[in-house]
């Protein structure tokens, strides 16, 4: 039910664009379980390296997150974004979040996932003024059951999710501002420590803060979980 009426918005969505721009991501997640509350969970990773000829972007973003209830998360971060840029220059993005994760319905062994988002983002340039912007993030994620296509091999699961952008004051000089982003995909638990995922993603940007929003971009990612426990701890990964 959420492809069916996710896929039609897609379509629409794109015969609004003006411009079409493929970009290729992959990003290594590690999750660590200190305790029954408390958990790392940085991700690392790479885009447009492969389908971009004209930028490509490197990060870093370590966070932790703390279990109010089962249902119930808060987290913190930190991240460096940097972007080799032929179009604008470089540039180096340190930027902080702050966000709280509620899981919930569970229908029919669906996850629905709701995370909003808060980031104050610094930008820093060569040749251009150093800019900052701040703006809100809220996401609606839903995960399928569980379900087998090989005996031998682990699970696998799909999703899908759709995000807004809230940007707070005047834009920035950046070089994608977004403003929303549909994702499907599927993933397979292989073992308790190891998941993978393969995502499709649609999401509609500009380029310059005086730009509409009439880039299309559709991006192929590939995520890599790595889950670690302490001790005997095996509290389960809701990332």
């Amino acid at each position: 039910m959420v492809i069916s009426i996710i896929l039609p918005n897609l379509g629409m969505a794109q015969n609004d664009s003006t411009s079409v721009d493929f970009q290729t991501w992959m990003d290594v997640t590690t999750v660590h379980n200190f305790n029954s509350k408390w958990v790392y969970t940085g991700d690392y990773g790479i885009r447009g390296v492969i389908s971009g000829e004209d930028w490509s972007t490197f990060f870093i973003r370590p966070t932790f997150r703390y279990r109010i209830t089962p249902s119930l998360d808060v987290r913190a971060g930190i991240a460096l974004f940097y972007t080799i840029d032929k179009v604008i220059e470089n540039n180096l993005e340190l930027r902080f979040h702050q966000e709280a994760d509620l899981r919930w319905p569970q229908v029919v062994g669906m996850v629905f996932k709701h995370r909003v988002r808060f980031e104050e983002r610094f930008f820093f340039y060569q040749n251009l003024p150093n800019d900052f912007s701040a703006r809100v993030r809220y996401r609606l994620y839903v995960e399928s059951p569980d379900f087998k296509i090989v005996k031998k091999w682990g699970p696998f699961y799909g999703m899908a999710s759709f995000e807004l952008f809230f940007p707070l004051g005047e834009s920035s000089t950046e070089r994608f501002a977004n403003r929303n982003r549909l994702e499907l995909g599927i993933g397979q638990r292989t073992s308790k420590k190891f998941r993978w995922e393969i995502h499709y993603i649609w999401q509609k940007s500009k380029a310059y803060a005086e730009d509409e929003f009439k880039t299309s971009e559709n991006i192929l990612r590939l995520r890599f979980f790595l889950i670690s426990f302490k001790k005997d701890n095996k509290s389960e990964d809701n990332q």
